[in-house]
């Protein structure tokens, strides 16, 4: 994936998801953002990094953007960091299609909101 290879050059966590939001793919800074190594986020859905109370919502955005009933979704949540910690991020996530137009992937862009 040439997504894959690019992600890494940035300073923006970048995450790629199926649709089921379990990680297939983050970048360094997404790694070190959250805690974790690149190989435990792979192991992962987006939803293993949060409390639990934060998760139906991040579910229902998921659905919401798997199903196209919006272009983009912003949450903010809080994520679990490896060392128990836990930090505030906004994650921007769009739909990425495959070549037939179907839903295929999930991106995700990771900000941390702490310092905010």
């Amino acid at each position: 994936m040439q997504l894959a290879s690019d992600s890494e050059s940035t300073e923006i966590g970048i995450a790629v998801a199926d649709l089921e939001a379990r990680c297939l793919h983050v970048n360094r800074k997404a790694a070190d953002l959250l805690g974790h190594s690149p190989e435990e986020l792979r192991r992962s859905t987006f939803f293993d990094l949060m409390p639990l109370e934060d998760v139906p919502g991040a579910r229902e955005a998921v659905r919401r953007l798997v199903a196209r009933e919006a272009a983009e979704v912003v949450i903010e949540r809080r994520c679990l960091r490896g060392d128990g910690t836990s930090l505030q991020v906004r994650a921007t996530l769009a739909l990425v299609e495959d070549a037939q137009g179907r839903p295929w992937r999930v991106l995700g862009v990771i900000e941390d909101l702490t310092a905010r």
